[in-house]
């Protein structure tokens, strides 16, 4: 089936370069989570979900600055810290707790901006010598209404001064459905154990099936006479009828492609169903019916292609 590649493609694929920028960020911070993990109250839970706070482990340079200040502190106020309770002993420096709040506040914008939100997360050692950590991550959450499951090994070696990490063993499950490509994509990260790859096409992915839904809600709302989702709001159609002509359908197709490279595409196309009797000596517009539909999404975008359609067949005479 042709399809138009609407415009907002463009202002999409741009929102897609900010996600990968995003998405490097996260992964970023998601390599420097390992000290502050290994420390009591690492991660603390809440009726929200994961609270992911104490996740992230500090650069090198942060670590001796810190230690330093710790140390030179420690110097000063030896003689009272033994007359402090046991209480105090197992609280957090205050620039710990400082970066911790600076750190959740970071994560909870990018998990924002990009729909992605992590539910629950647990983490256990597998094997650990003096040069190699394997450690299998288990994780969960929701973009923005796709949910989905995924556990992987991370792999770290440690050689002179550098530390090298690589996942294995990724398996992601989703309820991938009638998204075809979708489960092929999703097999394709698997495979490679890339997970920024899956996290910033699956965002883009996600945005665009919430982009259609509350789309289709929208037009739904505002025509209900007009307008019918027969497979609901999620579904990839919606139907126009005429209220004066019976049999007068038009259809809208919105599929949502997504490759084995992640790269993800939104195609429009028009489908009409017109009775025999009103095809008489219009077969031509009939016919060019989809390409001027598909030229109309250029100029116009979506939405207000959409109301184009909806307003010129619910138009009385």
């Amino acid at each position: 089936m042709a399809g138009a590649r609407c415009p907002e493609a463009r202002g999409k694929s741009r929102v897609g370069r900010v996600t990968g920028v995003l998405a490097s960020c996260v992964r970023e911070v998601w390599e420097r989570c390992r000290e502050l993990l290994r420390r009591p109250g690492g991660i603390a839970r809440s009726a929200a979900g994961v609270r992911w706070g104490g996740l992230f482990e500090a650069t090198a340079p942060e670590r001796r600055s810190r230690g330093f200040r710790a140390y030179r502190g420690l110097r000063g106020r030896g003689s009272r810290k033994s007359l402090q309770g046991e209480s105090t002993r197992h609280e957090s420096p205050p620039d710990l707790k400082a970066e911790l709040d600076c750190l959740e506040s970071d994560l909870s914008f990018l998990m924002k901006f990009t729909g992605i939100w992590f539910t629950n997360y647990s983490k256990e050692t597998v094997e650990k010598t003096e040069n190699k950590t394997i450690q299998k991550h288990r994780l969960s959450g929701n973009c923005y209404s796709l949910p989905f499951q995924m556990e992987f090994q991370l792999l770290e070696i440690q050689s002179n001064e550098s530390i090298s990490a690589a996942v294995t063993d990724l398996s992601i499950i989703m309820e991938c459905g009638e998204y075809s490509d979708l489960s092929k994509f999703v097999s394709s990260a698997e495979e490679q154990g890339n997970l920024l790859l899956f996290f910033r096409s699956f965002s883009s992915f996600a945005e665009w099936c919430e982009h259609r839904k509350c789309t289709f809600k929208h037009f739904k709302a505002k025509y209900p006479d007009i307008v019918t989702l027969p497979e609901g709001p999620s579904g990839d159609y919606l139907v126009i009828r005429s209220p004066e002509l019976s049999g007068f359908e038009l259809m809208i197709v919105w599929k949502i492609y997504v490759d084995e490279e992640g790269r993800v595409t939104p195609v429009l196309d028009l489908l009409p169903r017109i009775p025999v009797q009103a095809v008489q000596n219009k077969q031509a517009a009939v016919e060019n019916g989809p390409q001027c539909f598909r030229n109309m999404l250029l100029l116009l975008g979506i939405e207000a292609s959409i109301e184009s359609l909806i307003k010129s067949v619910g138009m009385k005479k």
